[in-house]
């Protein structure tokens, strides 16, 4: 029973995470299109937390739920830093 629902959780973190990294190669192969250096290192960054996430998930390490952590952390930071609408950095889409 309760490896059950571990293979549910990581099959559930390992799903967002590829709607994630999706949705950041969207963005970024539309920041790469307009020259914007800025926002599509972002997004590349954003994209690499992501993979790493997912790697993480089915890897047996110590720290896992600390490193998975800290990497979905950065990965909503980067994204929230380049779609902030207050300073105009980025386009939101």
């Amino acid at each position: 029973m309760t490896q059950a629902f571990a293979y549910r959780g990581k099959g559930v973190l390992t799903a967002q995470s590829g709607t994630r990294v999706g949705s950041g190669a969207y963005k970024a192969t539309k920041d790469f299109a307009r020259g914007d250096i800025l926002c599509s290192t972002l997004c590349s960054v954003s994209i690499g937390c992501e993979l790493a996430c997912k790697i993480l998930a089915w890897l047996s390490v110590p720290g896992k739920f600390a490193s998975i952590v800290v990497l979905k952390g950065v990965c909503h930071g980067s994204t929230k830093f380049r779609d902030m609408s207050p300073l105009q950095i980025c386009s939101a889409n």
